[in-house]
Formats: structure tokens, sequence, C-alpha cells
């Protein structure tokens, strides 16, 4: 028994650290996921920029944060709306001015674009895993109810119909009445319980069984 548990064991964590790690690298495949959504968001932008006529590269915080929309969109989903902070490196020092706050809004306006961008030409759902969730239903899970002029004109019974009971008529009116049955003798010759116990008048309660007394 203890061989047994120790074989699932070494199966288990083989399976867990070796077989399911070489079919699935959560580093490996977040690694590979950003450069692809890089390059594709490197070349989204251009072809904006192509199409509208107003390229990003005149203002390189829009450009930035026109391609980190697009990223995060298809990265981790969610709506048009921007973060509420940007990245981190306007944070410092230099950017607590008049030039810096301006970099700062032009990344959240370019994210906010990159973002509406990438939701609409439907990028997101080529990005994820496919799910059952997301699954049209098919036509055997559909119910669809027979139409009406289909239905039968009389109503079909929930229960079939039982067979009639037979009758046999009237009795016949030269019937004897049925005879008397005598009551047995053990109960019409009981005999008379003595004088002392029907005179219930006496108090002594030597003379009155338990079976005579009243329950009180």
């Amino acid at each position: 028994m203890v061989s047994l548990t120790g074989c699932s064991m070494f199966q288990t964590g083989f399976q867990n650290l070796c077989v399911a790690r070489k079919q699935f690298s959560l580093h490996a495949d977040l690694k590979a996921t950003d450069e692809h959504h890089r390059r594709l968001a490197q070349q989204l932008a251009t072809q904006h920029s192509e199409m509208s006529g107003q390229p990003c590269t005149t203002q390189p915080d829009y450009r930035i944060g026109f391609e980190d929309g697009i990223v995060d969109y298809l990265t981790y989903g969610g709506d048009q709306r921007p973060p509420l902070l940007p990245p981190r490196r306007y944070w410092n020092l230099q950017y607590r001015d008049a030039k810096g706050q301006t970099a700062g809004q032009q990344w959240l306006a370019g994210c906010a674009h990159g973002r509406e961008y990438a939701e609409q030409l439907g990028l997101r759902s080529m990005e994820t895993v496919a799910s059952s969730a997301t699954m049209p239903a098919s036509p055997a899970d559909v119910y669809l109810p027979d139409p009406v002029d289909s239905l039968p004109a009389t109503p079909v019974p929930y229960f079939p119909e039982s067979e009639p009971v037979p009758t046999t008529g009237p009795p016949p009116t030269d019937m004897p009445a049925p005879l008397p049955v005598p009551a047995p003798d053990s109960v019409l010759n009981l005999p008379s319980p003595p004088a002392e116990f029907i005179d219930l008048s006496d108090q002594t309660a030597g003379l009155v069984p338990p079976l005579i007394q009243g329950t009180p």
C-alpha cells in the first residue's frame, strides 16, 4: 500500500513539474505573447497613421501610449478607458512641470485611442484560448416546440381510459331477510356483583376494589 501511494505521488509530481510545464510554460508564454502583441501594436500604429493621415511620430508620447494601449487591451481586455495614471517613468521629478504634464496627458490620450482602435478591429477574441463558454449553441441543444397547426385537434388524455365497472343489476325482491345474530351466553348471563360493591356511598377504602374506583 505504501509503494502504491509513493508511485502515485511520484507520477503526480512528474506530471506537474515536467509534463505540464513542457506542454505550457506560463513565463515563456507571457514573454512570447508580449513580444507578439508589441510587434502587432507597432504595425497597427503605422497602419493607422497611414490611413488617417495624422502620423503619431510627431508626438512620441502619444505614439508610445497608442502602442501600449493596444498591447494592454490584447493582453488583458477590458474597455476603452485608459489607466488612472501613466507609467512610472512619468512619475519622476523631471515630469513635474508643464512639459511633463503634457507628455503624461499625451500618453493617456494615445493609450485610450489605441485601446479603442484595437477593440474596433475585434482582435481580442483571437488572442484568447478557446472555451466552451463562447461556443454557439448547437441545434441539438436548442428546444423548438412544435407549431400549433401540427397539434392534434382533440386533446390527448394524460392517463389511459379505465375499463367500466361491471353491473349486476338490482337485488331480487324475494330475497329473505338476514337472520338475527344471537348474543353469546357469556355476555347475557353475567353474575350480579355483591351488594357491597354496588353501594358506592360507603367510602371505606377496603371495600371498593381498585378496578371500580374512579380514575382521579
